[in-house]
């Protein structure tokens, strides 16, 4: 959850920042980002492909625990995330096409690429994203004794009520 916030909310940062330059958040409206403004589109891009969970990336340890949690609990729960996995990618990659390498529909003024404090805001969070995706460990590891004290607690309770759905 830690990893989705994160990127997340650089979306939505990014968004409010698009939606100032442009006036809309239109996708028919918008193109041509990486051509207008180099520096917002690769960042579009990272925090897309983090969104997905591009190994190498925050939200990508995470995806993985689920998917083998899932697939060895309940298989059907696995499928199920496997398919909201590809329909999360068939939307995020087709956002990413359009606004980052698709054709401004309107061509006018062009848009201003990100400020210097708008650079300064997101750079952290990304070298965030990398920090987790490269080495989750130094996450995932304190919480591992409190989380199997949890389940070990939660085992007796599921067990009296047949288990997880």
């Amino acid at each position: 959850m830690l990893c989705h916030g994160i990127t997340t909310g650089a979306m939505f940062a990014l968004i409010s920042m698009l939606r100032r330059r442009t006036g809309t958040r239109s996708l028919a409206c918008l193109g041509g980002l990486w051509h207008e403004a180099p520096v917002m589109g690769f960042f579009f891009l990272f925090f897309s492909l983090a969104s997905l969970g591009l190994p190498g990336l925050a939200n990508f340890s995470g995806e993985i625990l689920v998917f083998l949690g899932a697939f060895r609990n309940q298989p059907v729960y696995g499928i199920l995330a496997a398919a909201g996995v590809v329909f999360a990618a068939a939307y995020m990659l087709r956002m990413v096409q359009g606004l980052v390498w698709g054709q401004r529909p309107n061509p006018g003024r062009p848009w201003p690429d990100l400020t210097a404090l708008e650079i300064a805001a997101l750079v952290p969070l990304a070298l965030l994203t990398l920090w987790l995706g490269l080495a989750p460990g130094l996450f995932l590891d304190p919480i591992d004794l409190p989380v199997q004290l949890l389940l070990e607690r939660m085992t007796p309770l599921l067990a009296m009520n047949g288990g997880l759905p």
